[in-house]
């Protein structure tokens, strides 16, 4: 079901700023993939470029052979990042891409067979079965929805706007919030934390740099 609102608006951003920083997440999910590769295991991952990928709604192509397997394995991989501070809200879902005309967010499209969360401030990568991640956050929504015997909502809802191409006005995404504990106690095994913070320094200084190249040319 697509999400519609009661809440004021929280936040606003660019399509290029939201668009750069999930690159910064591809790139980083990119590398933690190949990184993988060993004697019993070779893995080759792209980026997905084509209209066809698109259409998915998927970042990664992730392709391995494992030792002694003449079959070459595929799986497409979708990335999101957040880079937010301190809080227990490790997870941001986008549930309706347009509030106004109604459609249905990433949660819904995505065709992807794994979903990696870049958390920055944990340095480290979160996988999950897509599949198993959207049964699961949509049968919790549907039968524990508060908090004990709160009204508090249990994942709460999140605003963004996106200034149009024209600049002549914004749209409206929205977003629910899901924190670590809950993913933890509801998919176990299924959801695992890589920690790697040598990744996430590479890829921060790519990010300084790209920072630091804007402001010279503005």
């Amino acid at each position: 079901m697509i999400e519609k609102r009661e809440t004021e608006y929280r936040g606003t951003s660019t399509f290029e700023e939201a668009k750069r920083r999930g690159k910064i997440g591809t790139y980083l999910s990119q590398d933690y993939l190949l990184s993988l590769n060993s004697p019993t295991l070779r893995s080759e991952v792209r980026e997905a470029t084509h209209k066809e990928d698109w259409d998915k709604k998927v970042d990664l192509l992730w392709t391995y052979q494992r030792e002694n397997d003449t079959s070459e394995i595929s799986k497409w991989v979708e990335v999101k990042r957040d880079r937010r501070r301190n809080t227990s809200h490790r997870f941001i879902i986008e549930t309706c891409s347009n509030e106004l005309q109604n459609s249905a967010g990433w949660f819904q499209r995505t065709e992807a067979d794994y979903l990696h969360f870049v958390i920055d401030e944990d340095e480290s990568i979160y996988s999950t079965p897509m599949s198993l991640f959207r049964q699961w956050f949509e049968t919790e929504s549907a039968e524990r929805p508060f908090l004990g015997n709160t009204r508090r909502e249990r994942f709460p809802l999140e605003t963004r706007r996106t200034p149009l191409k024209n600049r002549t006005g914004f749209y409206v995404s929205l977003f629910r919030l899901i924190s670590l504990d809950d993913v933890q106690e509801g998919l176990g095994s299924n959801f695992r934390q890589h920690h790697v913070p040598e990744l996430f320094a590479k890829w921060w200084a790519e990010e300084k740099a790209l920072d630091e190249a804007e402001k010279t040319i503005w």
